[in-house]
């Protein structure tokens, strides 16, 4: 109440927060949504060993690094939008996006390669992969939906809600304000080209 007061008595504009649009909201939310994802596949079972009397979870091992990634691919897409949305940003979240998706595959891969070798280790552990890789391999995939988020052309743009809190008044109380400049390198015509030749409207010079 107090701001549209001040705003009706002095003229000016009171600031607003402009929403963002949804083909930015959305992917934002899904790469938000995959960094949850990703913890919660973190924390499941990854692999049962010795005959499914042990399990190990992703923080017993490598598979805590990719939750680490996920959370640097999240906190560098808010950055992203927060900052203007410039491509270095954009560059460095599907950066880490990809890094913790080709990890998980290769996770994984050990584990199985490990699980089908015939070695003596493998007939004692005798691996066998749980459902957290999965989990997790799906999360970071959609980490990678800040790809579909544009980047501003503009470059480095002032975060929404940092702009400027006021406006210049477009019509102040006490009158108009014109705020045109005057051309002061235009010629003035002179006397003599205005009456000359007698009864023409216009001087024939070309200014």
């Amino acid at each position: 109440m107090i701001t549209q007061q001040i705003g009706a008595s002095t003229g000016l504009a009171p600031r607003h927060i402009i929403p963002l649009p949804v083909t930015i909201a959305t992917p934002a939310i899904i790469a938000m949504v995959g960094a949850i994802i990703t913890l919660v596949g973190s924390a499941l079972p990854w692999v049962t060993i010795f005959r499914g009397t042990q399990t190990l979870t992703g923080w017993n091992g490598s598979p805590r690094y990719l939750a680490g990634l996920a959370v640097a691919s999240v906190a560098l897409t808010l950055l992203f939008l927060w900052a203007g949305r410039p491509a270095a940003f954009r560059r460095l979240a599907v950066l880490a996006g990809s890094t913790a998706v080709v990890g998980v595959a290769f996770a994984s891969w050990q584990v199985a390669a490990l699980g089908s070798s015939h070695s003596v280790s493998a007939r004692i552990l005798t691996p066998v992969l749980g459902p957290g890789p999965f989990v997790i391999a799906a999360g970071a995939l959609l980490l990678l939906a800040v790809v579909a988020i544009p980047t501003s052309a503009a470059g480095f743009r002032p975060p929404c809600g940092h702009e400027s809190s006021w406006k210049a008044p477009s019509s102040p109380p006490g009158g108009s304000i014109s705020r045109s400049r005057p051309n002061i390198w235009a010629r003035r015509p002179s006397s003599a080209s205005a009456s000359w030749p007698p009864g023409s409207p216009s001087s024939p010079l070309p200014y």
